[in-house]
C-alpha cells in the first residue's frame, strides 16, 4: 500500500473474523502527518477497551483485540475522536 493514495483518515476500517472458535476485532488506519501518539479504544456492550496499536513504517497503525466489538474509536495527539461502527 502507498500512503499517498490514502486521504489522511485516522480511523479507515474496522474488520471482524473468527479462527477456532475464537472472535476478534482489528482496525487500521493512517498516522496524520507530524503526530506522536495514536490512540485506540474498542467498545464491546458497554466495556471500553484501549488498546495501544502497532505503527507501521511511521504511516500507518493497527489494533487488534479478542471479541466482537461493534464499535472502535481513534484519537491522534489529542484530536477528537474518531468512532466507527459496524452493524452485527
Amino acid at each position: 500500500m502507498v500512503s499517498s493514495f490514502l486521504a489522511p483518515t485516522l480511523l479507515r476500517d474496522v474488520w471482524w473474523g473468527e479462527r477456532n472458535g475464537r472472535r476478534w476485532t482489528l482496525a487500521w488506519g493512517k498516522v496524520p502527518d507530524n503526530v506522536q501518539d495514536v490512540h485506540v479504544a474498542f467498545r464491546q456492550s458497554r466495556r471500553r477497551r484501549p488498546v495501544p496499536p502497532v505503527i507501521i513504517a511511521e504511516r500507518f497503525w493497527v489494533a487488534e483485540t479478542t471479541g466482537r466489538c461493534r464499535h472502535v474509536a481513534a484519537c491522534a495527539d489529542g484530536s477528537a475522536w474518531r468512532l466507527m461502527s459496524r452493524a452485527a
